[in-house]
């Protein structure tokens, strides 16, 4: 008889995360923002994103983490997933073009997931309802009971952290268009048996996700905030700097100049690596400030290991939109060929090289990220 009966007991109802992700957005982007920041924007393995974030790549936690994604449109595949691909969403997002562009992006991440849309654009201009009659509603668009009021406090905290919520006396109303900004707050932890297993469609994007406990550090960078802004690198001889500001000015952009390299093997600092993500392009120096002898005292010039970082990030963050001048007699190698290469000869540049790197930097402004 009670075999019969536990038989005969209703399954718990699961959320799909492609209606409800089980994270909020921002932490959801901790999956794009670890492919985009160590693997040059992907694709990339689940198991080397999940070792960027410091996850097991079998744990619920990553699991859903990459459902989350895949349910605001931040990325395709998911943990079950050969790869994980960034979408152009969160490419907007990582690496605007223009100011504002992540902010329009995020906003549209928000909406994606098909129950927070509905609800917010259904409140759209007008005041959200008490607690009680909008658990009530979000009951009747398919959101369990027992799961409405954590579903409500996500869709309200998601959008009051990116300005979608414009209070007035007291009240809140739902502003889709508004401009304003707000702290994103933290998120209420979440039961992962309320969502279905969506191992099976996560490609299909029915995303998942969860756990309650995210590191705030893990949030993502900002990155290319003014497609004006141009990074510059130096190495031990700064006299380009000034003439490379002037040339900067002509074209109406702003130069953002890198500190002074520290030694061969040191990692390109912090930062550096700020300053890159605050740019839409760059000019990076490459002089010879390694000269290794061989057996017979023949001289060979090395490039500074911390300059190869510099390009490669250079790649990752700004596609073609970079310069590389370089003195006579550095030879670069073959996989750099074919990005913008100025060439100068001496400790200065002479009216032939500083044609050329204005001509390179116009060619430049015409490329798109």
């Amino acid at each position: 008889m009670t075999d019969e009966k536990n038989d005969k007991a209703p399954r718990k109802k699961r959320m799909n995360q492609a209606d409800v992700p089980a994270y909020s957005l921002e932490h959801a982007l901790r999956v794009p923002t670890a492919v985009f920041e160590n693997y040059a924007g992907g694709p990339a393995k689940p198991i080397d994103v999940a070792a960027a974030m410091d996850l097991s790549p079998t744990s619920s936690q990553f699991r859903m983490l990459t459902g989350s994604a895949i349910a605001y449109g931040l990325t395709d595949g998911g943990a079950q997933s050969n790869e994980i691909v960034l979408t152009d969403l969160a490419r907007k997002i990582l690496a605007p073009l223009e100011e504002g562009i992540d902010l329009d992006a995020k906003r549209e991440a928000l909406l994606k997931p098909k129950i927070v849309g509905e609800f917010l654009t259904k409140y759209d201009g007008s005041q959200i309802p008490k607690d009680q009659i909008a658990q009530n509603v979000l009951g009747s668009m398919g959101v369990p009971k027992d799961r409405a009021s954590d579903v409500l406090a996500l869709i309200l905290e998601g959008a009051e952290s990116l300005g979608l919520i414009t209070e007035i006396k007291g009240k809140k109303y739902a502003n889709l268009s508004s401009p304003k900004i707000r702290q994103t707050p933290s998120l209420p932890e979440i039961d992962e048996s309320d969502y279905e297993d969506d191992d099976a469609s996560v490609n299909d994007f029915s995303s998942q996700s969860n756990t309650s406990t995210l590191s705030t550090s893990s949030t993502p960078a900002v990155s290319v905030l003014q497609n004006k802004k141009v990074f510059i690198t130096h190495g031990k001889n700064k006299a380009f700097i000034e003439p490379i500001k002037k040339l900067l000015s002509f074209g109406e952009m702003e130069a953002v100049v890198s500190v002074e390299k520290q030694s061969v093997s040191q990692p390109v600092p912090e930062k550096v690596m700020n300053d890159m993500r605050e740019c839409g392009a760059a000019i990076i120096h490459v002089e010879d400030e390694l000269t290794l002898l061989d057996k017979e005292a023949n001289e060979h010039v090395m490039l500074n290991p911390n300059v190869l970082i510099e390009i490669g990030a250079a790649m990752a963050l700004y596609k073609k939109r970079f310069i590389l001048l370089v003195k006579d007699g550095v030879k670069l190698p073959s996989n750099l060929q074919g990005l913008y290469e100025v060439r100068y000869s001496g400790e200065n540049m002479d009216g032939e090289a500083t044609i050329k790197l204005l001509e390179a930097i116009n060619a430049m402004k015409a490329e798109k990220i």
